[in-house]
């Protein structure tokens, strides 16, 4: 994770779940990309469409339940508005 905080155990399992997925996403220093946040952040998208993402590849139909609920929460209200 790169926030800093501990995954919840939704977001762990669904880590565990892309980590043992095959693609070919790499960081610009060549080192592979193994989570959902990492993802977002090579692709500079929020997480939540990170998980849209990777339901719309062909593995993508073997995602765990969680990972399908992740991908279709509302996003969260914007505190400033």
């Amino acid at each position: 994770m790169t926030t800093g905080t501990p995954p919840s155990d939704r977001q762990q399992l669904n880590e565990d779940w892309i980590r043992s997925r095959r693609w070919d996403i790499r960081y610009a220093n060549g080192n592979p990309v193994t989570t959902l946040d990492g993802l977002a952040e090579v692709l500079g998208i929020d997480r939540r469409e990170a998980a849209r993402r990777v339901l719309t590849q062909p593995f993508g139909k073997a995602a765990p339940q969680e990972l399908l609920d992740e991908a279709h929460q509302e996003p969260a209200a914007d505190p400033s508005s």
